[in-house]
């Protein structure tokens, strides 16, 4: 009788968390294309949450807390959803096949490891020395090293390192967070100080176009009276400062970093550029 009874609770579990899914995949999905493809990942993760569910560790009888139990399955689904939001728009950005992508991940890992070591920021000779290391042991115990051969060279990590810390392209199809979420964390005061160090008002109003506005570089230069090739020119200067200030933090850090460079873009007056004249756009 009493495995009846739970199985029934479980098939209600069930229910409820599949009538939650299409919610949660279209608020995780909000303004990108990959919808459909999002939300069979968000099935499968579902499914692996609700199939490590065992009754077996149930002590005391029927789960008297439905909803905390709905809310442990949900959690775990949750975070594999959000974590293939992230891999296929970085994926979709940047052209990369899973293979680049698994190797990426690998080097990241890395670079975060001996950045927590030695506090400080890690360059590709470093990250090339550790690899190779690994690479050598892997070989003396006669198992598949995780990195192939090339990664041993510096300018192959660096290759690699240019892509990875390119957070910026990908945050506008991430979910926003309120900036009253955003007031008490480091990354905000981080974002702050990033913005204050751009020496130009023309950057900011580039990138507030560009991200938050949505133009096109033709309507960029028209807006701002200058030439397409100022906007491109512009803006690859400017997102390579970003990418040399956010260096030195974890990969989830630069993504809340520089979220929280867009809404302070979108919300702090002292970054909407109130004056326009032609000595703020005079950078070169």
């Amino acid at each position: 009788m009493l495995e009846k009874e739970i199985q029934y609770y479980e098939e209600q579990i069930i229910v409820r968390c599949k009538i939650k899914l299409q919610k949660m995949v279209s608020y995780l999905c909000y303004c990108t294309p990959i919808k459909e493809d999002l939300f069979c990942e968000a099935q499968k993760a579902l499914l692996e949450a609700i199939q490590s569910f065992d009754p077996a560790k149930i002590t005391t009888g029927i789960p008297c807390n439905i909803d905390s139990l709905e809310k442990a399955i949900w959690s775990y689904a949750y975070l594999r959803i959000k974590g293939s939001v992230i891999q296929n728009m970085i994926e979709k950005i940047y052209n990369i096949n899973r293979y680049k992508q698994r190797h990426l991940r690998i080097i990241q890992e890395i670079h975060d490891t001996i950045m927590q070591e030695k506090q400080s920021i890690v360059t590709a000779m470093e990250i090339a020395q550790k690899i190779k290391q690994e690479r050598q042991q892997s070989l003396n115990q006669k198992k598949q090293p995780r990195l192939p051969k090339k990664y041993e060279k510096t300018e192959e990590v660096q290759s690699a390192l240019n892509t990875i810390m390119r957070p910026f392209m990908a945050i506008e199809h991430l979910e926003q967070i309120a900036i009253d979420d955003l007031e008490q964390e480091e990354d905000w005061q981080i974002a702050l100080q990033i913005l204050e160090s751009l020496p130009f008002v023309l950057s900011k109003e580039i990138l507030r176009k560009k991200f938050l506005q949505k133009k096109t570089y033709p309507e960029i230069a028209e807006d701002l009276g200058i030439t397409q090739d100022k906007v491109r020119t512009r803006l690859a200067k400017t997102l390579q400062l970003l990418r040399m200030s956010c260096q030195q933090y974890s990969w989830q850090s630069r993504l809340n970093i520089c979220r929280a460079i867009l809404n302070a873009l979108d919300t702090i007056d002292q970054f909407t550029g109130h004056n326009h004249n032609g000595g703020n756009h005079h950078e070169d």
